[in-house]
């Protein structure tokens, strides 16, 4: 995988810096294309889902759900990421409650129009009668990437993946071994009460990690020292699955690497080490 060195500041000059408008947004008319209306929570380091609509969150389960209150009981499209056989208006209320999107998320949707988000959060959050001057820019969005631990470059590379409509992940090196244990679940016939007990907890430590899975970042060290930068897993992603859970994903298709393409540090012993060490049998892209 092959990104190009490009600063926030120059990434963000090149974009529009007029006040978000959804008339200029790929998709026409206002509100046409816009499904998810989302706020930043500043404490969490996520934006919370207001409203959502469409598919846009639903299809892919690229929404993290956070603990729920328990005025707000479990759904199926909480576990799966979408709305079964809900009705679509009722599913908003729902998903909009507890859904998170990290700062990747939400910027890929609002470039594609997708998405709109608001610089604080309306006095009503069921209130989809926005101003359109109150919402960040694509531009106010990519300022924001550093503030969150997210490099331009990181980014790209998941642009580039979402945009293949790969299911990608945060990769949080402790997951793999809640996902084999899902699957030797899954394999077994006999599912006696505490089974189900145990498919329940799983699914939950999976959800917390993928909620509190760390930013991927690009190690800064200096490349010119005897050990190089240090390589590490930046994502796991998965081919395009319409039957994706965010709460059982399955083991990854593949996991992803990042590293500069115009500088020469990384050395073949380091993509063995992380190969043969933490990759697991699982394909690794660089």
């Amino acid at each position: 995988m092959e990104t190009k060195d490009a600063s926030t500041d120059a990434a963000a000059d090149a974009l529009p810096s007029e006040p978000g408008n959804f008339a200029s947004r790929p998709g026409g008319d206002a509100d046409e294309g816009v499904q998810i209306r989302c706020c930043l929570e500043g404490e969490l380091g996520m934006f919370r889902v207001l409203e959502a609509k469409g598919k846009a969150l639903s299809s892919g389960g690229f929404g993290v759900s956070m603990p729920q209150r328990k005025s707000q009981p479990t759904t199926d499209a909480d576990e799966t990421g979408g709305v079964g056989e809900q009705d679509n208006s009722k599913a908003t209320a729902s998903r909009g409650a507890n859904e998170h999107l990290f700062i990747e998320e939400v910027l890929f949707l609002h470039e594609r129009g997708l998405l709109e988000c608001l610089a604080f959060p309306p006095a009503n959050n069921t209130d989809a009668a926005t101003d359109p001057s109150c919402c960040w820019d694509t531009a106010q969005l990519f300022r924001l990437l550093p503030q969150l631990n997210m490099s331009v470059p990181m980014y790209l590379v998941y642009q580039h993946l979402r945009s293949q409509d790969f299911r990608v992940l945060r990769h949080d090196p402790k997951r793999l071994v809640l996902l084999q244990r899902q699957q030797e679940l899954r394999s077994t016939r006999e599912k006696d009460m505490s089974l189900r007990q145990e498919a329940t907890a799983l699914r939950h430590q999976v959800r917390s990690s993928i909620a509190q899975a760390l930013p991927p970042s690009i190690d800064d060290d200096d490349d010119d020292s005897e050990e190089g930068r240090l390589l590490t897993i930046a994502w796991d992603a998965y081919q395009p699955n319409s039957q994706f859970g965010k709460t059982h994903p399955g083991l990854p298709d593949f996991y992803v690497a990042v590293t500069y393409y115009n500088e020469s540090h990384v050395r073949f012993a380091q993509i063995e080490e992380l190969v043969v060490n933490h990759c697991h049998g699982i394909p690794l892209k660089l």
